[in-house]
């Protein structure tokens, strides 16, 4: 599912390209909240990790079977003949054991 929705929005990305002087496109939402200040493995529950990013984008499980969410964001802005560039972009995995986080990792590059 995940490589489905990066083909989608790359072939996104090279239609507009090919219409537009310059053109941004947005996948997902940039969240608020930081991760690393607001989340703690053991402590953090599945509701208070809905409650600060909203539902993920993407479940699934991680190497050790344990359910796995992530949340993901990207900004690009292109311009025809020149490379385009990631403008923002997040990803946030986490996984759980039982309903509290076992686990996670982001990484970030805000605007």
């Amino acid at each position: 599912m995940k490589i489905k929705l990066y083909v989608l929005f790359s072939a996104a990305v090279f239609f507009a390209a090919a219409c537009a002087p310059t053109f941004n496109v947005t996948l997902g939402n940039m969240p608020a909240a930081d991760p690393g200040a607001k989340i703690e493995a053991g402590m953090t529950t599945r509701s208070e990790i809905v409650g600060l990013f909203g539902q993920p984008d993407f479940k699934g499980v991680d190497e050790d079977g344990l359910p796995r969410w992530t949340w993901t964001h990207m900004a690009v802005e292109a311009t025809p003949g020149k490379e385009a560039t990631i403008t923002s972009f997040f990803n946030l995995e986490v996984s759980f054991d039982g309903e509290l986080v076992s686990s996670y990792s982001y990484s970030k590059k805000a605007d």
